[in-house]
Order: C-alpha cells, then structure tokens, then sequence
C-alpha cells in the first residue's frame, strides 16, 4: 500500500523525513487499517494482471528486444535536459545513470540514432565538467544535488565509477573525444589509487562527510586556492575553472568545476581539452594540499556484484583504450573473487568479503554481474579460462 526508494532523515523543503512517514503509517494503520488492506489487495490485482498471460506458454509469447530497446530510447529522450545534459527528473538532482547511457549508446549502434548519441554525449560531457566530477583526486561523486551538475552529493560509490569507465571508453570509441579518454583514464586512476584491496578487489564505497559535515574534504574558498597555488597560478586556475557555493551556505566554500560559459558555447570549448591537460600540475598541487585535511571513511566491504562491474568496465576499456595494466587489475580483481568468494564444491557464491572473509549468500545480481564481468574478462584476453 506504500513504497519509496528515499526518504530524508529529517523533514525538508516539503519532503517528509522518515521519521515522519512512519508516524504517518502508524496513525493510518490505527485509524484506516481496513482502507490499508483494500489498497494491498488492489495492488496485489494489478500485479497478477500484469504477470497474467493469459494462459498462454510462455514460448508463444513474442519478445521484441529491438522495439524494448526502441521505446525506452524514445521515453528517456522526452526526459532529455537540454540545457544542462542528463535527465530531468523533476527534483532536481541528475545521477549518473549508466545503464541509461549504456542503452543510448547500444540504440546508436544499433539503429544509429543521432538523438542517442547527443544525448549520452551530453551526459557523459556533464559530468566531466561539472562539480560531480572530482577534478583533483578523479572519479566521480554520487549525484548532483541540483540541475546543473555542480554541487554533488559528496558519496563515491564503485559501482558508478565502474561502470562510467567502460562508457567512457565506448564513447571515445565512436566519437574519438579526447575527453572521453581523458576521462576513462582519470576513474580508472582513481579506482587503483583509492578502492583497490591489497588482493587485488574493489572497495565498496566512500563517505560523504567529515564529523556529520557534508563535503569538508573536498570544498574550497578562493582564498584557500590561491594560498596554496600563489596569486598569479590562482588566476590560470580560474580562467578555466570556478567555485560553485554549496546551497546552504551561499558566502562560503565552494565546489571546483569546469566554467560553465567555456562549455556553454563553440568557442569556450575550442581546445578545452588542451587547457584542462595545461592545468594539470596546478590541480597536483591542490591535491597535495587537499590530502593533508581528514579523509571521508571508506566502506572496505568487497561485494561481488559491485566487483563484476569494476572487472567488467576495466576489462573492456582496457581493451578498447589499449591500456593493459587495467585488464591486470580486473584479472587481478577476478582471481580474488573466484578463489575467497565461491566454492567450488557447492556451486555457491557469497555475496561480499570483508576482512579476509566471506559473508553472505550471492544474490541473482552477483552470479550475474560477476560472470559478465569474467566474459568482458574473456574478450579482452583471449583466455578461455574466464568463459
């Protein structure tokens, strides 16, 4: 009779917070419970109709993937943002989405729909310039928090990343967008930098916050950029980059990104590649200085499904890109899971390892993802142990 994928912890802006949605349950309950269990029961109706065929087998049914593949397309186009690149979800914020942009670049390839690939060009240039990008330590945040993708939601999850770098270099592949590559390389740098275990997986995820304050690690003030670059490497700096403040506190410290009106027009965009590339010992230099304040916890679980997609995108970008230490990685990453996280004897996978063991049972989604992850594996080297 309920459901919803995120509630806050607090009321906000209109939204009610958990806390409330589970008062609000309870006073239902106690005053409408035989309302509740009418609304179940149509519910419960609805998803039998939609599961009913009719008494038909199911091999008589016709699939049609080309015209899934076709009306998806068509829907995420009409949600297309324009403006800002990505979809509008009607809240404001814009996520990554791979699998959206995955489809998009299949329905390209497929049925070479100019929309499709504009529209994930969009996406993936989106994220490169915006503030959802970490300029100085790569990878890429959770999600924006606005439309415009500056200000992120400071989280970094694996399987975001792991799957950005394979669309990525896909991308580059039909396009041949020095960015693109650029990009591939930078999540890639960041996964072996910071998410990779001494045995060779992929850490989960990393946090938000610094004692309960979002971003801390990663905000700047002007000030503090030109302390640590110097007055004249601060203006370079600011020719192609600017602070984006972060909403609930508009005077103060800032998210680094890309300008927006050197993205918004021909011009600014002309030779942009080669400028942010020029940049790179001033964004170093930042960095230096950003690794001496508190680092957000990591979460050091290694989950299986996760890991298929990092073994997955790395593989295959490896190969498309050339870059063969990325094929080691997910090789190395593959071999991890295949001797800690299953048993030979009983066929069965474990969901995650942390600590040197394996917990869990596998989900549908670890059996699958990891064995798509040891197929990219296949194609990139040639060994038919991964088959």
């Amino acid at each position: 009779f309920f459901a919803g994928s995120y509630f806050p912890p607090e009321d906000r802006e209109g939204v009610n917070g958990f806390p409330t949605i589970l008062r609000l349950i309870h006073q239902d309950w106690e005053e409408s419970a035989a309302g509740i269990k009418q609304a179940a029961d149509q519910v419960y109706a609805a998803l039998s109709r939609i599961h009913d065929t009719g008494g038909k087998p199911a091999s008589v049914l016709r699939i049609r993937p080309a015209d899934w593949v076709a009306t998806a397309r068509d829907q995420l186009l009409e949600q297309r943002d324009k403006v800002h690149g990505g979809l509008d979800g009607g809240h404001g914020t814009k996520f990554p989405q791979p699998p959206v942009i995955n489809l998009l670049l299949t329905d390209y390839r497929l049925n070479g729909t100019p929309e499709s690939l504009q529209a994930a060009g969009e996406m993936l240039d989106a994220m490169a310039h915006g503030g959802i990008h970490d300029h100085l330590g790569g990878g890429v945040h959770r999600y924006s928090t606005e439309p415009t993708w500056s200000v992120p939601h400071f989280e970094k999850m694996l399987y975001d990343n792991a799957q950005l770098i394979g669309l990525y270099a896909d991308y580059y592949a039909i396009t041949r967008q020095p960015l693109a590559r650029d990009m591939a390389v930078d999540v890639a740098g960041y996964l072996a930098r910071q998410m990779t275990a001494p045995d060779g997986g992929f850490y989960t995820a990393e946090d938000a916050d610094i004692d309960g304050k979002e971003g801390e690690t990663y905000v700047w003030t002007r000030a503090e950029i030109v302390n640590a670059l110097g007055p004249k490497d601060a203006d370079r700096l600011f020719g192609l980059y600017e602070l984006t403040p972060l909403p609930n506190e508009p005077g103060g410290a800032g998210v680094l990104r890309v300008r927006r009106d050197q993205t918004s027009s021909e011009k600014g965009r002309a030779g942009l590649t080669r400028r942010i590339a020029e940049l790179a010992p001033l964004r170093a230099k930042l960095l230096e200085a950003r690794e001496k304040r508190p680092r957000p916890a990591r979460d050091d679980k290694i989950v299986v499904a996760f890991n298929g997609l990092a073994i997955a995108g790395l593989a295959r970008a490896g190969k498309t890109l050339g870059e063969p230490q990325w094929i080691a990685s997910a090789s190395r990453a593959a071999e991890a899971l295949w001797q800690s996280a299953f048993d030979e004897k009983s066929g069965r996978l474990r969901r995650h390892l942390f600590q040197d063991r394996a917990a869990g049972e596998g989900f549908l989604d670890d059996y699958a993802l990891l064995a798509l992850g040891f197929l990219a594996l296949g194609e990139a080297t040639g060994e038919p142990v991964w088959h």
